[in-house]
């Protein structure tokens, strides 16, 4: 049964199991958000959010279809929402805050922010994947390190998890690991053949190591590879990695981001 088929059967299904109030409306954002219908899932979340006044989740929900349709302060009041309706437990409210505080360049607010979520939620993968990519990011003195025990804690969760693994990597060539960084990758790629990111990240290890053949021959794979998941090559992204910055000129790398 393809997958063209198989959701509006999951759909049905969940939409008849849930006799509760708000349950349906949910049920029905997801089938939605899954078909990458965003508006319709929108209106479906702020039905279920009516129904549901003083649960975090469909405020949560509504936020991450906000944010993917670009709506950013549409985004951040569903997610303040979810934060006032159940203080202290909506945890991708507060991730999705400390996104938005990133993207306006508030880094110290965000990284507080993730700090006080995993004083009370030590075992949040997402949180502490979240916090590891922002001290990357800031790159201050020992942010590379504490982004690594971050991305240690998460995989105690999750061993196996793809985002965790590529993130761990990422923490290891940010502080200068390559090797280890190689590691983290190439154990990517035993938990997931198909996935793009373990070749990426094994282009940005070679990158951070100046080895420009090899770079190219992984970023060559990961872009095969993105072909199956639609916009996971995002050529923008790929020019302005600083792992790439030694390359910038190279016709090979042009060539990569510019065909299709």
């Amino acid at each position: 049964m393809g997958r063209s088929l198989v959701l509006p059967v999951i759909g049905a299904l969940a939409l008849a199991a849930c006799s509760d109030a708000g349950q349906a409306e949910l049920a029905r954002g997801n089938v939605l958000a899954s078909q990458k219908k965003l508006e319709p899932a929108a209106e479906a979340y702020r039905e279920a959010a009516r129904a549901l006044p003083g649960k975090a989740r469909p405020l949560e929900l509504l936020g991450h279809v906000l944010f993917d349709l670009g709506q950013r302060p549409e985004a951040r009041a569903a997610y303040a929402g979810a934060a006032k309706a159940e203080p202290g437990l909506a945890i991708d409210a507060e991730i999705g805050l400390a996104r938005l505080d990133a993207e306006e360049g508030k880094l110290a607010e965000a990284l507080t922010r993730l700090d006080d979520t995993l004083k009370t939620h030590a075992d949040s993968l997402y949180a502490r994947l979240s916090r590891a990519n922002l001290l990357m990011r800031r790159g201050a003195d020992g942010d590379a390190r504490r982004a690594l025990e971050d991305t240690e804690a998460a995989l105690v969760t999750d061993p196996a998890n793809a985002a965790a693994l590529y993130t761990r990597g990422c923490a290891f060539i940010a502080a200068h690991q390559i090797e280890p960084a190689r590691q983290a990758f190439l154990r990517l790629e035993r938990a997931d053949a198909a996935s793009p990111l373990s070749s990426y990240g094994l282009a940005r290890a070679a990158g951070a190591a100046n080895d420009r053949a090899e770079a190219i021959h992984h970023l060559r794979e990961a872009k095969r590879r993105a072909r199956a998941v639609a916009g996971a090559w995002k050529p923008d992204q790929v020019r302005a990695d600083p792992a790439f910055r030694f390359m910038q000129d190279d016709a090979d790398l042009a060539r990569i981001l510019s065909e299709p």
